[in-house]
């Protein structure tokens, strides 16, 4: 109750005092896993071999409608699709539905309102959220009245996710992808103090809970984790920003670890989803990611396709990496 009753005066401070906040991040990629300066041939003929132009069409066709009917899913995982379409078909309608789909549920659902409480769907929303800005970024349709709004409400969003603490979420799996969306949403306003603070606190607490990690591939979460751990060191190496060498190491572990396995879980993602229905499971498309981090022979042997995580997360550079291990 406490914590609601803060929420509400912060917002209205916030609110009261604060006209326009202005990102350090502008969509063109830098410090972000990709942006409009991916947007080339060789990255859209690589990105057009994981699923067909009809296939793309028919799914964001699907979003458009449920976004017409006012269904929109609160973790708003459905704006990759929307960008991929929208990259390979320049005439696409995906970024006006990127701008409908945020106004309509930022009217419904303004900061302190009910769905606000799931928290780890929140951070689910502000990474997605993020990643929609670096998709849509250079359309018109983003006009700046739009942009003023869009970022003081992410801006929101990262402040709640700080107010929680570890003992308000359920579970670690959830209090990492908190930290991660923080991070995350700390780069993206890394030109103000409270951004600089996000971002440091929360690879803190990741490398620690990295170092803690038990490594163990049959536990339920354990890909779960390796896809926070992965996103959030991804993010750190695009700013070229260290982080502590034994939290390094211990991630590679976990990635031979897996690679090891014999068993790959049909385990989905939980943040980024490349289609609707995830058809490439969570292992499969995140192991050809930590061969290329770790020039990792070993684990490229085992899984040696590149992924579309890794297409994403890394880019058309990712694929050359690849390629000379």
């Amino acid at each position: 109750m406490r914590q609601r009753l803060f929420w509400k005066y912060y917002t209205y401070i916030f609110k009261s005092q604060t006209k326009n906040i202005k990102p350090y991040l502008h969509g063109d990629g830098y410090g972000f896993y990709f942006g409009t300066r991916n947007k080339k041939d060789f990255f859209l003929s690589l990105l057009s071999s994981y699923q067909s132009d009809v296939a793309i069409t028919l799914i964001s066709d699907e979003i458009r409608s449920q976004i017409d009917r006012r269904e929109i899913d609160h973790s708003f995982r459905f704006l990759f699709p929307l960008g991929k379409e929208y990259w390979l078909r320049p005439v696409s309608a995906a970024p006006e539905y990127f701008v409908r789909s945020i106004t309509e549920w930022t009217d419904a659902h303004p900061p302190g309102s009910k769905v606000w409480n799931d928290v780890e769907t929140t951070a689910i929303r502000t990474i997605n959220w993020i990643a929609g800005y670096h998709l849509f970024s250079d359309h018109p349709s983003l006009k700046n009245n739009f942009l003023n709004r869009f970022f003081n409400i992410l801006y929101l969003h990262a402040s709640w996710l700080d107010l929680f603490n570890k003992r308000r979420i359920p579970s670690a799996v959830e209090e990492l992808t908190v930290l991660t969306a923080r991070q995350i949403a700390g780069i993206m306003f890394l030109n103000y103090r409270t951004g600089k603070r996000w971002y440091d606190r929360s690879v803190q607490q990741i490398d620690d809970m990295i170092i803690r990690d038990d490594a163990d591939p049959g536990q339920e979460s354990f890909y779960p984790r390796i896809e926070c751990y992965t996103i959030s060191y991804i993010e750190s190496k695009k700013l070229k920003i260290s982080r502590r060498p034994e939290a390094w190491s211990k991630l590679h572990k976990m990635f031979k670890a897996a690679a090891a396995a014999k068993h790959t879980p049909a385990i989905h993602r939980r943040i980024f989803r490349y289609r609707i229905e995830d058809e490439v499971h969570l292992p499969e498309g995140l192991l050809p990611v930590g061969a290329i981090l770790f020039n990792d022979p070993g684990i490229k042997q085992r899984y040696p396709h590149l992924s579309e995580d890794a297409l994403w997360l890394l880019g058309a550079e990712g694929f050359e990496l690849f390629r000379n291990i």
